[in-house]
């Protein structure tokens, strides 16, 4: 489009909300033509009030539910204590030779050097009567 064209006026049929006669009287004034600044301050106020209130409740409610994630949490540590012992038990007991019965003589073989022998790339201990 060069310089010197134009978009072309268009104009519309008027229909009769926009035609107006002389018996509707005066013509009104125009809505919020000019703004009250007391209203604009009351407004403003009213906006700033209400993000402080909305601000501290979230933060009350986040502080609340952090409190009770907090407490969930100590308690299920506090209750997997005994867990953590029990399985660090049974680890040690799987992983280090020991005496199950001394006085019949069982003892406990970890369970490593048992899966090697068992699928015979272990050491072959043989047995008293063979030595």
């Amino acid at each position: 489009m060069s310089h010197g064209e134009h978009t072309p006026v268009h104009h519309e049929h008027v229909d009769e909300w926009h035609m107006h006669t002389a018996d509707e009287g005066t013509p009104q004034a125009e809505h919020a033509s000019t703004a009250s600044p007391w209203v604009l301050l009351a407004v403003f106020l009213a906006s700033i009030i209400f993000l402080v209130v909305f601000i501290g409740a979230t933060m009350i409610y986040a502080k609340g539910y952090v409190s009770t994630r907090r407490a969930t949490k100590v308690e299920i540590t506090t209750w997997a204590a005994g867990a953590r012992e029990a399985r660090a038990t049974a680890e040690m007991r799987l992983s280090q030779y020991g005496w199950v019965d001394p006085a019949e003589g069982r003892v406990r073989v970890p369970i490593e050097t048992v899966m090697q022998e068992m699928s015979g790339h272990g050491l072959v201990i043989p047995a008293p009567d063979q030595r």
